[in-house]
């Protein structure tokens, strides 16, 4: 079987851990807060903030952008549930809009039509690790007062206009196990503003504005305040031991994600006239590569021959508005990702993936296509 996904784990990364484990600190404490100050370095902002997940970081996200009950979101339909899971737990309704049919991403023309005076934050989402343009996601959000909440769950590495994803503005990453930058489980804010960064830190800790570390920084204290209702969703040592080692070479992995895509794409070449298209980049920036998707006519009969070939597949996603939990959403027309939902297959893409993989994976599709 040739896999869809299969994690890497650095061997430095496993010292790591050893060295964390013995260390008698695995909670929240040195290593998160060296994980914390060197991503930022990495991404060029200001603040970094450590969490458990992407979707805790959205859910933080949201609640310092101000949205609340009766508010209403932007958002793509076409993701990863818990980025719409999110502004539901905010008591807010996910506004879904249509997506780009060539890069699958939003469709600001489209939002344009569904703005409305509930309508709190823009939720945009790298689909794929590919940005979107972000002159124009930040010029729309101005020009209606929005806030800009980035999922950058697929994108760690990526850069538009050449200046990394995560320096922009308010933007989460995922360092799932089989992310680009993968810890197991975990997740970052990156940001600009100084007291939004604060209360992210003692959001994601219960609230408490004197976390353990800090407080056994000369002896152990145990004092400390809660003004606000916070979440368990700091991040611990093991993790960041694991994503101190991994950033080093993020860049060296995406550069062979990029490899095997121009593979895909020059094998793949001329099989247009039989329905194969890839999902395009944004104009000025460079993806990440967490997925390569392609488009095809008849995916599930097409899944099914090379899954017979020993290929795993997988399709990303079926879009929100499909499942009964987001039955209230408020959408107009979402044409293009009901289309696209038909036929989008990701192909096999990780770092144990040999240029010989990628050619039969190819060999496989041209069989299923002719």
């Amino acid at each position: 079987m040739i896999q869809l996904f299969k994690p890497y784990v650095s061997d430095e990364a496993i010292q790591n851990v050893i060295s964390t484990l013995r260390s008698g600190w695995i909670g929240s404490g040195p290593r998160t807060a060296e994980f914390e100050e060197q991503f930022a370095r990495y991404v060029g902002t200001p603040y970094a903030v450590a969490v458990n997940s992407a979707t805790s970081a959205l859910h933080l996200a949201l609640i310092i952008s101000g949205v609340g009950r009766g508010d209403e979101v932007l958002t793509p339909s076409l993701t990863f549930v818990s980025t719409n899971e999110v502004i539901m737990h905010q008591q807010a309704t996910p506004v879904f809009v249509d997506v780009d049919e060539r890069t699958l991403l939003m469709d600001l023309d489209k939002a344009e039509r569904l703005i409305g005076p509930r309508v709190r934050a823009l939720m945009v989402v790298d689909y794929g690790g590919n940005p979107p343009d972000l002159t124009a996601v930040y010029a729309f959000a101005r020009r209606h007062n929005l806030a800009v909440i980035e999922d950058a769950a697929h994108a760690c590495g990526a850069t538009f206009n050449g200046q990394r994803i995560g320096s922009f503005g308010l933007t989460c990453f995922s360092f799932h196990a089989v992310k680009n930058l993968p810890v197991g489980d975990g997740g970052m804010l990156t940001l600009h503003d100084k007291d939004l960064y604060e209360q992210l830190v003692r959001l994601r800790w219960c609230g408490i504005d004197r976390d353990t570390y800090v407080r056994s920084a000369n002896g152990y204290h145990w004092e400390y305040n809660v003004t606000e209702l916070g979440y368990k969703y700091q991040m611990n040592d093991i993790s960041a031991a694991i994503g101190l080692a991994h950033l080093k070479q993020v860049d060296e992995w995406n550069e062979r994600r990029w490899g095997i895509v121009d593979l895909y794409r020059n094998e793949l070449a001329g099989l247009e006239s039989h329905g194969l298209k890839f999902v395009e980049h944004t104009a000025r920036a460079r993806s990440a590569n967490h997925l390569c998707v392609i488009r095809v006519p008849q995916r599930n009969a097409i899944v099914e021959v090379l899954k017979r070939a020993g290929i795993d597949v997988g399709v990303h996603y079926r879009p929100s508005h499909h499942y009964p939990l987001f039955a209230e959403a408020r959408r107009e027309d979402l044409s293009k990702t009901d289309q696209a939902y038909e036929e989008i297959i990701s192909l096999p893409l990780h770092l144990f993936l040999s240029d010989e993989d990628v050619s039969s994976v190819c060999q496989a599709l041209r069989i299923a296509l002719h």
